[in-house]
């Protein structure tokens, strides 16, 4: 059984642990503005460039359904948008 656990454990990608007590969850939202900026650009590069002006209404209509569909996470973004927030 060891063999199977250490096996299962060679494949498995490290945690990030982020201390947050100095400066709270807003200091860390600040210092990784850049990473989420990078991650909404890598999410949202397969739509066309002529679809950037229709996320917000895309973003609404998700957020909508969303809402319609009862589900709990529709408010943890402290109103943030669903597809993408804030529209660069």
């Amino acid at each position: 059984m060891s063999g199977l656990l250490q096996a299962a454990t060679e494949t498995l990608l490290p945690i990030a642990v982020v201390d947050v007590r100095d400066g709270g969850p807003v200091q860390h939202a600040r210092e990784g503005a850049l990473r989420a900026q990078a991650l909404r650009d890598d999410c949202l590069a397969w739509f066309p460039a002529i679809a950037a002006p229709a996320l917000p209404l895309m973003d609404s209509l998700a957020r909508r359904w969303l809402t319609r569909s009862g589900m709990h996470h529709t408010g943890a973004r402290g109103g943030r948008g669903a597809l993408a927030c804030p529209y660069a």
